[in-house]
């Protein structure tokens, strides 16, 4: 019986160092993502289609702008909205026409969303006019990203639309801030009556978008209204109400900055602390600032002190050689 182990041991051992001899088969070269993504558009699963859609844009290849052209026809309301995105995000202006089309008459909420949203990238004749009119969609949804998008191109044709938005009693404090936001990037002096009004809104991020517009195209007849924020409940509308007011020539906000430095919120005296470093003058200022470092344990809130102090001390040194 050992010769015959023997022997099979040697033919299975040949057979093994064979088999070791033989190359490796080389894998697949991988796919190609363009055609992984076109493919999964053709599929019959809708999720699958989705995902086609968004990969095309991700991939940033013209080559995709048809067959994502051709989607916006898709039955799944998911695979339209994946298709604008990425039409939006190839800048795709041979896609506007129909996109536009779609904002005003598509009957999915989310595909009209996108579809204003896309109006961020794409440029065509007519679209300002379409996005106003979708600020009365029947969806929040699309009415805030026609708002959004008004201000980010910022359209001085919406500018009158967005102040009654801004100003309106129906409307909800959502709608009211993104109308804030738009305007203060539209920068229109004919809303500044809107924005004026809105500083004493009841939302506080309303407030705080309207102070930020209110600085930047308002004049010395809106110090009075901006004075007002000065004993405001939000920290913020304080702080963002002191510069505004800096800008016009009032720097009586400043002994309101130097009261917030003893605030018990660390975020409230950091904010206090930058304010002073962008708007206040003085030695007195200095010392108010030199003082309350002294007592402050806030590493981050020490920092924005210091750089305050030297900022302060910079421009007094400045003055000094006049």
């Amino acid at each position: 019986m050992k010769p015959l182990a023997l022997s099979t041991f040697i033919l299975v051992s040949a057979v093994f160092a064979a088999s070791a001899a033989e190359p490796a088969a080389t894998p697949p070269p991988p796919k190609d993502p363009l055609v992984v993504a076109l493919e999964a558009l053709k599929s019959e699963d809708a999720m699958t289609r989705r995902r086609g859609a968004y990969n095309l844009g991700d991939l940033r290849n013209k080559k995709g702008v048809q067959p994502l052209i051709n989607a916006l026809n898709d039955e799944n309301p998911f695979v339209r909205t994946g298709a604008i995105s990425s039409l939006a995000k190839l800048g795709a202006n041979e896609s506007a026409k129909k996109i536009l089309a779609m904002l005003g008459k598509d009957k999915d909420s989310q595909v009209r969303q996108q579809a204003a949203n896309a109006f961020a990238n794409l440029d065509i004749k007519g679209e300002v006019q379409a996005l106003i009119k979708a600020l009365q969609d029947e969806s929040k949804g699309v009415r805030f990203a026609a708002a959004r998008t008004l201000g980010s191109t910022r359209s001085q044709a919406a500018a009158k639309k967005l102040a009654e938005l801004l100003t309106s009693p129906e409307e909800n404090a959502g709608m009211r801030r993104v109308a804030a936001g738009a305007l203060r990037s539209i920068r229109s002096k004919e809303t500044l009556p809107a924005l004026e009004q809105a500083l004493s809104d009841e939302d506080l991020n309303v407030r705080r978008q309207a102070v930020q517009a209110v600085q930047a195209i308002g004049n010395k007849g809106s110090v009075p209204k901006l004075k007002k924020l000065l004993k405001d409940e939000d920290a913020q509308v304080r702080v963002l109400a002191i510069q505004a007011l800096a800008k016009f020539g009032d720097h009586s906000g400043i002994a309101t900055a130097v009261e917030m430095l003893g605030h018990t919120d660390a975020r409230v005296r950091q904010q206090a602390a930058n304010a002073i470093g962008r708007v206040g003058s003085g030695k007195k200022t200095i010392a108010s600032l030199k003082k309350a470092i002294k007592n402050e344990k806030n590493a981050g809130v020490k920092r924005s002190i210091t750089f305050a102090i030297q900022r302060l001390e910079a421009a007094e040194k400045r003055k000094a050689k006049q």
